[in-house]
């Protein structure tokens, strides 16, 4: 359930094993939170319907295929019905 959870969410589940591998788990956890990076966009063809959209990102650096956790999808926001 929690690698279903994270695997949804963009990340990966850490599952350290044991006390002395715990220490290099928390290493790989700080590498990945600094490496983090933030990206928005909207669609030209928005549709505020609550409707499922899949994503897909690639990067890359020269000829390297950079390794990329994201989520695969989002539900679009609903438009607010304002009276």
């Amino acid at each position: 359930m929690l690698e279903t959870l994270a695997e949804r969410s963009g990340w990966e589940a850490l599952f350290p094993g044991n006390v002395t591998t715990l220490g290099k788990s928390f290493e790989n956890l700080h590498d990945q939170i600094r490496s983090r990076y933030l990206i928005a966009y909207k669609p030209a063809d928005f549709e505020p319907n609550g409707r499922y959209r899949t994503i897909s990102i690639i990067a890359e650096q020269g000829d390297k295929h950079l390794q990329v956790h994201a989520r695969k999808g989002y539900h679009a926001r609903m438009e607010a019905n304002v009276p």
